[in-house]
């Protein structure tokens, strides 16, 4: 069934969201759970996987990287099974990636990966795609390949201005990126713009000058 049951989701969203931010996980996750009981009994499968979702960010935010995987993957499965349009899937796959790294499950991860970069339709999807790529070769060490993808995203928000709304996520990428490179003032730099850059449309100067340079010639 595709009806949302009577009580709606956006107002479990928002308090989990307020719990999160007060530190009290704990709290946002007994909310989901409750809220998924109710899906599950008005069998209202959207529903479902958006639990399992909410479920998985959370876990997140606790380093519970094994939860984090599962819930990702039921979400994925839940959609897939029932044929639920939902345009976010491909950084569902994105993300049941970036958890399996964490665990160093490398073959999920890959997996997942592909799958999901052949389903990125928007520069959104095409940068969370990307960027999970990227922190996949980057916790290989295999950090030219890493590059590769960074350069990728600068692309998309040279192109893009409205992906300018994402740049703390590239600025994160590469001071992860510069950090495990040994260049540990490049590092500074991104950790220095993501206090600092308050003003969305100057963030472009941080894209790096190689990618500048191909994107112009």
């Amino acid at each position: 069934r595709d009806v949302a049951p009577s009580r709606g989701l956006g107002d479990v969203y928002k308090r989990q969201i307020y719990y999160l931010k007060q530190n009290k996980a704990n709290i946002a996750l007994y909310e989901v759970k409750k809220m998924l009981q109710e899906a599950r009994k008005d069998n209202y499968m959207r529903g479902v996987a958006e639990c399992y979702r909410c479920m998985a960010n959370i876990y997140l935010t606790q380093d519970n990287y094994r939860l984090a995987y599962d819930n990702f993957k039921k979400t994925i499965e839940i959609v897939e099974e029932n044929n639920i349009a939902d345009i976010n899937i491909p950084s569902y796959y994105a993300s049941l990636a970036q958890a399996a790294v964490e665990l160093k499950r490398w073959d999920e991860a890959k997996e997942a990966l592909e799958k999901g970069i052949l389903l990125a339709q928007t520069d959104y999807q095409s940068f969370t795609t990307r960027k999970a790529y990227a922190l996949y070769y980057i916790k290989k060490g295999q950090l030219n390949e890493a590059w590769k993808y960074i350069q990728d995203i600068e692309k998309l928000f040279i192109q893009n201005k409205n992906m300018v709304t994402y740049i703390m996520g590239l600025y994160y990428l590469k001071e992860t990126y510069y950090s495990v490179a040994g260049q540990y003032s490049e590092a500074l730099k991104m950790v220095d713009a993501m206090m600092n850059d308050s003003t969305p449309i100057l963030s472009l100067i941080h894209i790096s000058e190689p990618t500048r340079r191909s994107y112009i010639s």
